[in-house]
């Protein structure tokens, strides 16, 4: 599955705003010096981004948004560990900061450290609750670690929290077909379906998986008035184009189906599993055996 990284937002320090009683000449420095990393940063002048957030860390060692900011830089560089080591002082200088413990849930997660993810996450969702994306990720981790049971739980969780992020429907819906609820899955995507954004990636993403809930049910002319739907809204959705092709010939509509199944193999890549396109030709040699039907 497909994980979503987080949105980089570095944070800048307003001077102007900082009391000047008691503030040290350290810690105006390593504001100055943080700030011009941040904006390195938003120019992609990453190794200058990374010169200037390690100065301010070295003349304020407790200056919190110095460590968030630099672990930003190396979340967006994927030095998955360095992030994590970052993050863990910047959660310590702040236990309360539910972003600094999802951002470590999210650099444990691509570390593979999936315990440590899973207390990150929960702690950032503890800490906040109505913080959606730590649920949808937890629930990702539940998944590798083989509890489906906390993982619907924990995607629901994020649907409900915000009922327009797309991927926590996708991926609910997805593990409910994996489990055998059809219907619940369906009951999913047709809760995103009034969501959704009208013919957008996502909204292909929906259509297909609804697709594939009908298909469970054994309901192939549903099926395809949804398959069709999400190739009409993304054409290049090949594995859509691909169930298409397949469903119609479940109905013995064989111009359809060859139509489609060619389709998918003229368009597929080097990416595209292979076992797919044998398939797909073996299905068109099927039909060179038999009259072709008419729609």
């Amino acid at each position: 599955m497909k994980r979503e990284l987080p949105k980089i937002v570095l944070i800048v320090a307003i001077m102007a705003f900082m009391p000047t009683a008691g503030c040290s000449r350290s810690k105006v420095e390593s504001i100055e010096h943080m700030n011009k990393g941040v904006d390195h940063y938003t120019t992609k002048q990453y190794n200058m981004a990374i010169t200037e957030l390690e100065k301010a860390i070295q003349l304020d060692e407790d200056n919190e948004q110095a460590y968030h900011n630099l672990a930003i830089v190396h979340l967006d560089l994927q030095h998955w560990q360095k992030a994590a080591q970052l993050l863990t002082r910047a959660a310590a200088l702040n236990p309360k900061n539910a972003n600094y413990q999802f951002l470590l849930g999210r650099s444990y997660q691509e570390l593979g450290e999936l315990e440590q993810a899973k207390n990150a996450f929960e702690n950032a969702v503890n800490l906040d609750p109505k913080f959606y994306k730590p649920n949808y990720h937890l629930a990702q981790v539940y998944e590798q670690l083989d509890e489906p049971e906390k993982a619907l739980q924990s995607y629901t969780e994020a649907c409900t929290k915000n009922g327009r992020f797309m991927p926590a429907y996708t991926a609910l819906a997805n593990l409910y077909l994996e489990l055998g609820f059809a219907d619940h899955a369906k009951q999913v995507l047709e809760e995103a379906l009034k969501a959704v954004v009208p013919n957008s990636d996502e909204h292909a993403e929906v259509e297909k998986l609804l697709g594939a809930a009908y298909q469970e049910k054994e309901d192939p002319e549903q099926a395809i008035v949804h398959l069709k739907k999400a190739v009409d809204i993304k054409p290049a959705m090949l594995d859509a184009v691909f169930n298409l092709g397949w469903t119609y010939a479940q109905i013995k509509s064989n111009d359809n189906a060859r139509l489609y199944l060619e389709r998918f193999i003229k368009s597929a890549t080097d990416e595209t599993p292979q076992e797919y396109g044998r398939a797909a030709q073996a299905k068109i040699y099927e039909f060179q055996e038999e009259p072709l039907a008419n729609q």
